[in-house]
């Protein structure tokens, strides 16, 4: 089966609470486990970075779809790889909602996520990884 991960970036049109990220992270792992995408969603102020990834044909519908959701707006995708093996084989969609330890960084990026799949991240999606952890300062 021939696999694409993607990154992209977006602004919600209203700060998220807790509950309304309950709500969106259920719906989404339960439509990522019956298409088969894995992945991460990040959560800072507004702001969301998300890696998916999956068979190329549901990446491309699920894109369609979060293009037209109108819980956020600004949506950039700054890359889309084909790739041989997932980097979140387990996780539906991981999610780390941003909480800035004393230094504003958040302990998943520093400690969890870039340990997590080293070798399985592409060097794009490290280095965006990177560049938001690098931003939360």
């Amino acid at each position: 089966m021939a696999l694409r991960s993607i990154i992209y970036v977006s602004s919600a049109t209203e700060l998220f609470t807790s509950e309304t990220l309950r709500d969106l992270l259920a719906v989404s792992r339960r439509n990522n486990a019956a298409r088969g995408i894995s992945g991460i969603l990040l959560y800072w102020d507004g702001n969301f970075l998300q890696y998916i990834e999956g068979p190329r044909e549901q990446l491309d519908l699920l894109m369609t779809k979060v293009g037209q959701d109108t819980r956020h707006s600004g949506l950039i995708v700054l890359a889309r790889d084909d790739i041989e093996t997932r980097a979140f084989p387990d996780w539906t969609m991981a999610f780390e909602r941003m909480k800035g330890t004393e230094d504003g960084q958040s302990d998943y990026l520093s400690d969890g996520l870039l340990r997590a799949a080293p070798e399985s991240l592409s060097p794009v999606a490290r280095r965006l990884i990177e560049i938001f952890r690098e931003q939360l300062r």
